[in-house]
């Protein structure tokens, strides 16, 4: 009950891990020119753009982007500060070299490539790997992309084939080859095809159906083999897709891109193939090699726009087409120039998936305030105001770990010290967020199930019980009340309090009849499921 008093009372609303010099990624000059096109269209609609974020605002939202949790509040102090006028150009550089960025990211490809898909039985836990140590090394996309078409077993690449791998595992050979050709489209190109497996796509006239099975053919040859019981890709050297139209006609596809480009077949092997389990991991005649040679490259508009998309969605809250994988000539990008200059920076300077991400996050256009000055908020396109966005399941889990000192238990229950292997325990508890927080699309909507997550799951009521070295125990042993209201929002909110926010925790904490412990965690509670805490803004 103390805790619903205190929710009232405080009425919450919405309003760096490492020191040194770290490589500069994004360009101000392309970040300027993206700026220049926001205020254009915003020019064009008489409106005018809200001011910057707060330090404390913009130093978590920077944070939870790249790193997935929130900022300590050791690194919030620090930060908050640092007097140094170019901090946040620094802070972003910081974090884009950071090793948790690479750990975070690695969940934001896995989860735009495959969902949320786990299977322990392809190597689900190398294939995060991989992709994490390919983030760690800034590999360039075409590469990285290039890797997941052209897998090679017994290679630093091989955990890779959990990419298509992972749709080989259905039941029949028509679902594994559509979930290849989906896949495939989506991830790389930002298009679906599911509608025009059947018929010519009803709703966009450039996707027929020779464009569905075209790209099809570049796949239907590709086995899943489990080699050491790890997965692995091999191509036969024989076999078309057949298919039928609505008037039940069959056809042979051709083997087509999305622009038309129809490729006569390779040269046959010298030798034929017959034993599967003897299947290289590409044939002579590769149709799959063909695809990434001709599709993954600079000049192909479909690869370099696609990626960026989602990655300007992940930052700023909606995609520049939408939705991200629906990239065709009837559905017009909110800002033509802007996606081009940027695609065009991306593909130019070797898909450069930091300097992609610096050049976002420099903007004056990502580091508005979330704050809109009137009642009804602005189109979410017109970028007029950050657009508030909910924590993801990792998110949330990281970083209610974080502000509760969930670290430090660990290193006393697990004697580990390592912060990777610190931040992998933690993510442990990701499967419980996950459960009660996923999202079946973009639009957010609090449940009563979360509600009593937040409240009665074991798991958030062992970060707020006071154990040695954790938020909690700390903030009980802290007799200067307002101290443990800076304290409490420091390691939280990532701020410090307001005056009032102050006077309210510290008259709280003088209620009658309640044990100091309980009041303490009443407190930590009321801010843990506070609507600041629960977005990134």
């Amino acid at each position: 009950m103390h805790r619903f008093l205190l929710f009232a009372v405080l009425g919450i609303a919405v309003p760096t891990s490492v020191f040194g010099q770290a490589k500069s990624f994004g360009d101000p000059k392309i970040s300027a020119a993206l700026d220049a096109e926001i205020l254009a269209v915003l020019k064009e609609n008489k409106q005018k753009p809200v001011g910057p974020a707060s330090d404390a605002e913009f130093h978590r939202r920077a944070t939870l982007d790249l790193l997935g949790r929130i900022p300590t509040a050791e690194e919030t102090q620090r930060y908050l500060a640092d007097k140094n006028p170019d901090k946040q150009r620094q802070l972003i550089d910081r974090l884009l070299a950071d090793w948790e960025m690479a750990a975070y990211w690695a969940d934001v490809l896995h989860v735009g490539m495959n969902g949320r898909s786990v299977d322990p039985g392809l190597g689900y836990k190398e294939f995060r790997e991989y992709l994490r140590q390919s983030l760690e090394a800034n590999k360039p996309w075409d590469k990285l992309a290039r890797e997941l078409l052209l897998p090679v077993t017994n290679s630093p690449t091989q955990p890779a084939a959990f990419f298509l791998g992972s749709r080989l595992r259905r039941e029949n050979k028509e679902d594994q080859l559509d979930g290849m050709t989906v896949a495939v489209a989506s991830t790389f190109f930002g298009v679906r095809m599911e509608c025009a497996k059947c018929h010519d796509h009803p709703h966009v006239d450039e996707w027929k159906q020779d464009h569905y099975y075209g790209l099809a053919s570049f796949l239907s040859r590709t086995e899943l083999q489990l080699v050491n019981a790890k997965p692995s890709l091999r191509e036969r050297d024989t076999g078309d897709v057949t298919f039928q139209n609505r008037k039940r006609d069959s056809f042979t596809a051709k083997v087509m891109f999305l622009d038309d480009k129809v490729f006569p077949e390779p040269k046959p092997a010298a030798k034929k193939t017959a034993n599967k389990k003897d299947l290289p991991d590409l044939a002579e005649n590769s149709r799959r090699k063909l695809l990434a040679d001709y599709a993954l490259v600079a000049d192909n508009r479909y690869f370099k726009r696609a990626i960026v998309n989602r990655v300007w969605k992940q930052l700023m809250g909606i995609g520049l087409v939408e939705p991200v994988d629906q990239i065709h000539d009837g559905n017009t990008p909110t800002h033509p120039k802007l996606f081009d200059l940027l695609a065009d920076d991306f593909a130019k300077n070797g898909f450069d998936l930091k300097r992609l991400v610096g050049n976002i996050m420099l903007t004056d256009t990502y580091r508005r305030s979330s704050v809109w000055p009137e009642k009804e908020r602005p189109e979410e396109t017109h970028y007029a105001v950050f657009n508030l966005r909910p924590l993801t399941p990792e998110q949330l889990a990281l970083s209610l770990a974080t502000a509760t000192g969930q670290v430090e238990i660990l290193k006393a229950q697990k004697k580990k010290t390592d912060p990777k292997d610190l931040r992998t325990e933690m993510e442990k508890d990701y499967k419980l967020f996950i459960e009660n927080y996923e999202s079946e699309n973009d639009q957010f909507a609090a449940t009563t199930s979360q509600a009593l997550f937040m409240t009665f799951n074991k798991t958030t009521q062992k970060y707020l019980q006071p154990v040695a070295g954790n938020l909690s125990a700390r903030l009980v042993k802290t007799s200067d009340a307002e101290a443990l209201a800076r304290q409490a929002y420091l390691a939280i909110l990532s701020r410090t309090p307001t005056s009032a926010e102050s006077e309210a925790i510290v008259k709280y904490l003088q209620t009658s009849g309640a044990a100091r412990d309980q009041l303490v965690r009443d407190v930590l509670w009321a801010l843990l499921n506070s609507t600041e805490f629960r977005f990134n803004h």
